[in-house]
């Protein structure tokens, strides 16, 4: 609506329809209990930390076992009847979780965007150096 929220005097009376909450599950506690998170009152979207979740379990990245909590999680989402996020780090990845059914994708961040750019740049002199 472009109000800014936190200078208007009626933030409270917008806050809940401008403002999403999206809790962030990173280790298999919160995997496990997915649906009931996704279910509490107020919350948007289930998010998803795969690389927190990684370390957390003691596995690499799609590990046979990381992608299965990946799916459990998004399936504990649908069942709350809500969407679930995960972030990817590329369009393919992207187009993956899509087709496996997770609604809310996280493409890109500054510190991904910082990164290529960088390397970018790089390759465009290191032949100078």
């Amino acid at each position: 609506t472009g109000r800014c929220l936190t200078i208007s005097p009626d933030y409270i009376k917008y806050a809940d329809d401008e403002v999403l909450c999206i809790p962030q599950i990173e280790d298999l506690e919160g995997i496990e209990n997915a649906e009931a998170i996704a279910s509490v009152d107020g919350v948007d979207i289930g998010f998803l930390g795969p690389a927190d979740l990684a370390l957390s379990m003691g596995v690499e990245r799609g590990h046979p076992d990381h992608e299965a909590a990946l799916q459990r999680f998004r399936k504990g989402c649908a069942r709350a009847g809500k969407p679930s996020g995960i972030p990817v780090a590329n369009g393919l990845d992207a187009k993956r979780r899509i087709e496996e059914g997770f609604q809310f994708i996280d493409l890109g961040n500054d510190l991904r965007f910082l990164e290529i750019t960088a390397k970018e740049n790089f390759l465009e002199v290191k032949d100078l150096l």
